[in-house]
């Protein structure tokens, strides 16, 4: 806030105590523009605002700054949510060519001559599945 914003500041802490029933003072108003002064006009009228409809009493600085961070989380959330673009498909492409790279080198070959174990059925299977998956993914 600025010193240009001390008349419409002024204005929304005197309805707010007015509505709570506080004598507002030269002294508190001061220290409230004091506390609040980092924020901007506009976050701070739609915090009394909406702490007027919310609270019983006249809130103190801290509660008005604990819900205006939590309005520019929910605003940052939001933001942060947005849908991703679709993929091209040079980048599909690319995406797929680096997971069979990277399943590539995690494949494990056992040794020559090593003595291969048979597999219980549920595990068969899901070899089997996992391979189709695989496959149907490359295609």
């Amino acid at each position: 806030m600025t010193d240009a914003d001390r008349p419409l500041f002024a204005m929304e802490l005197a309805i707010i105590a007015e509505q709570k029933r506080v004598d507002l003072t030269a002294t508190l108003l001061h220290s409230y523009f004091d506390d609040l002064s980092a924020f901007t006009l506009n976050e701070i009228v739609v915090a009394v605002r909406t702490l007027r409809k919310t609270t019983q009493y006249f809130p103190q600085p801290v509660e008005i700054i604990d819900l205006i961070r939590g309005i520019r989380r929910r605003a940052l959330a939001e933001t942060l949510a947005l849908p991703a673009a679709p993929l091209s498909e040079i980048q599909i492409a690319e995406a797929k060519q680096m997971i069979e790279d990277l399943h590539q080198t995690m494949r494990w070959t056992p040794p020559a001559g090593a003595r291969q174990e048979s597999l219980p059925e549920d595990e068969a299977e899901h070899v089997r599945r996992k391979a189709d998956a695989l496959r149907r993914f490359r295609a």
